[in-house]
């Protein structure tokens, strides 16, 4: 270890969402080092390559910091502020992105259920959300430029979306910067509709386009 009073590190600083994971490279000698979670609840990290680079995950929502320091000198270290923030933002509906899956006993019925949903993802193509993690608002705007406004939850894993007396509730996955998939299970519905075939899942992945903000589709509330 050096004389230096601090552990050199490639970033001293991390923002993403909560639910993601982000390396952190070490370039001081880490054979004496070790972390300390201020708070695991809204972010841990660990050693990884090695013992040369830390991977930091965002456990939940809020600001936190990951102090790594010297075991035999506390004056040597160094803290990576986290700020594991909650979702929001203005996304376009994109409906070559959407992906079906339908499994059922009866090889016809399953052929028009996928037909529909594809029809549908593509109609449905365009469609704007705007999601405000400060008012818990989405405002959601339809092709003929119709806009309805309700309220949401997101939970890394899931978001749930209240319009009027509708609750929704999706499975969420972040895949990259850009895109962001929302599943919708609509096994029960199509249960209904075809009493008598077996349908043993029906599900919608709604692909989600990021867009900027210079962009000014839609104005978060």
């Amino acid at each position: 270890m050096s004389n230096d009073s601090s552990i050199k590190l490639s970033s001293y600083s991390i923002r993403f969402l909560a639910g993601d994971e982000c390396l952190i490279d070490v370039y001081s000698n880490t054979d004496n080092l070790s972390l300390i979670d201020e708070n695991p609840e809204i972010a841990t990290g660990w050693w990884v390559n090695s013992g040369k680079s830390i991977r930091v995950k965002g456990e939940g929502v809020g600001v936190t910091s990951i102090c790594i320091k010297d075991r035999y000198n506390p004056e040597i270290l160094s803290k990576i502020e986290i700020i594991s923030d909650y979702f929001e933002g203005i996304f376009k509906e994109d409906g070559d992105k959407a992906s079906i899956v339908v499994q059922s006993n009866d090889k016809v019925i399953q052929e028009k259920i996928e037909t529909e949903l594809k029809t549908m993802a593509v109609a449905r193509t365009g469609t704007l959300y705007s999601f405000s993690k400060s008012s818990k608002i989405v405002i959601i705007k339809d092709l003929q430029e119709n806009c309805c406004s309700g309220s949401y939850d997101w939970n890394i894993d899931s978001i749930t979306i209240k319009m009027n007396e509708m609750i929704q509730k999706y499975l969420f996955r972040r895949i990259d910067d850009s895109l962001v998939e929302i599943d919708l299970d609509l096994t029960e519905i199509y249960k209904l509709k075809y009493p008598n075939s077996f349908i043993y899942r029906v599900r919608v992945s709604l692909g989600l386009t990021n867009v900027k903000c210079g962009e000014n589709y839609l104005l978060l509330p």
